[in-house]
């Protein structure tokens, strides 16, 4: 990646000349510099003030800014629209949807947004499989939403829309049984949280697609650092996970919409074979149609030459 002259810390446009080389190494006076201009641009950005051009990272306090602001969504579809990689970094190697949700659910739990505009946050930067991307420590935006980060928050998650958003997180590419560094998967996180046995039950289904809907098959036997596994977290808890622990409902959730899939499958290749020998079959009418009135044709005119 090649970047364009810098001015107030930032450079124009995600891709340089492919013709320079990526490693290129700045003169040392220069980088000081730069970083000095960055450094500018990030402290303006977190006032308020959105200079021209894009960062190449971003602080913590960045995207806290960035989600307090009333137009905050606007001016992230603006970066992006100049050119910041939606992979950016985040203050210590954090991928920016991570970062987002963190700062996004303060204001989620204590109503400020709801699950829609978290949604919509996401969707800006839900591309090639970022909702999968885990933080340096393993934490993904399913760790994050489930009540990862502190006592309390999380809370308002386990509700229908709750559900609903994570039912399109999963779809959109989050991961629900990818683990932390501890070991610990979403579903684990979501057992010890849920208060209710129901609460757990109905976002496992999420999770595991018994539901209905996409989502993976959750491995419930899967142990952390500690030993424990959602079966294990679940008994402790006195709940049982019943027919999800067998994977009954989902498999004949999924069956059935393998065999509508192969039913409607199977009449489209049927409806095309029909269209298929209809064309043949007026092909070769025309063609005997054409034949006999060439016949027709040369007759009259061999009697009218007799």
């Amino acid at each position: 990646m090649a970047y364009d002259p810098w001015w107030e810390g930032v450079y124009q446009g995600a891709h340089g000349d492919e013709n320079d080389r990526r490693g290129q190494q700045r003169p040392r006076g220069q980088l000081q510099r730069t970083n000095q201009k960055e450094e500018e641009w990030l402290n303006a950005f977190e006032q308020g003030e959105l200079r021209p051009g894009v960062p190449r990272r971003l602080r913590d306090e960045s995207v806290a800014a960035l989600v307090s602001q009333d137009d905050g969504l606007d001016t992230l579809r603006t970066l992006l629209a100049r050119g910041m990689d939606p992979h950016i970094g985040v203050g210590e190697g954090t991928p920016l949807p991570v970062a987002l949700l963190v700062s996004l659910m303060y204001l989620y739990d204590d109503g400020v947004i709801d699950e829609d505009e978290i949604r919509a946050w996401l969707g800006v930067v839900a591309a090639d499989g970022s909702l999968a991307v885990a933080d340096p420590s393993g934490r993904t935006v399913l760790h994050v939403l489930f009540g990862g980060e502190g006592e309390g928050e999380g809370r308002r998650v386990y509700d229908a829309e709750g559900r609903a958003l994570v039912r399109w997180m999963v779809q959109a590419g989050a991961d629900p049984d990818l683990p932390d560094q501890e070991g610990v998967t979403p579903a684990m996180v979501v057992m010890r949280r849920a208060e209710t046995e129901a609460e757990a039950m109905d976002m496992l289904r999420v999770l595991n697609g018994s539901d209905g809907s996409d989502g993976s098959d959750v491995d419930l036997d899967r142990e952390n650092a500690a030993g424990e596994s959602v079966r294990s977290i679940a008994e402790g808890r006195g709940w049982r996970l019943g027919w999800i622990g067998l994977g009954w409902i989902g498999q004949r959730l999924r069956l059935g919409r393998r065999l509508r899939t192969r039913k409607g499958k199977g009449q489209r290749q049927r409806q095309q074979r029909k269209t298929r020998q209809q064309r043949k079959t007026q092909k070769t009418q025309k063609t005997r149609t054409q034949k006999t009135r060439t016949q027709k044709t040369q007759n009259r005119s061999y009697r009218q030459k007799k």
